[in-house]
């Protein structure tokens, strides 16, 4: 499984480098941040665009970013009552 380089990392280097401890992390984002995640973004769609179905997707994006827990996000449908007013 490959891995990048992570945000948080990125993060310190840049405060390594620039020996500038006053700004806080999250100060920098807009100067890497951006980058970070147009690279994401873009891994993600490429990945979406070569895969032949959903298990294909998953399968490929948790190999390639790893398998954590991931979210339920339920979508509620209007009840049947609802959609006839």
């Amino acid at each position: 499984m490959r891995r990048g380089v992570g945000l948080a990392d990125l993060l310190q280097q840049v405060v390594a480098l620039r020996g500038d401890r006053t700004k806080k992390l999250f100060q920098f984002l807009n100067e890497i941040g951006t980058i970070a995640l147009s690279r994401h973004l873009g891994r993600v769609q490429e990945i979406a665009e070569d895969s032949a179905d959903k298990w294909e997707y998953e399968a490929r994006i948790a190999n390639r970013f790893g398998f954590e827990q991931q979210l339920e996000l339920p979508i509620p449908l209007p009840e049947m009552n609802e959609a006839a007013n």
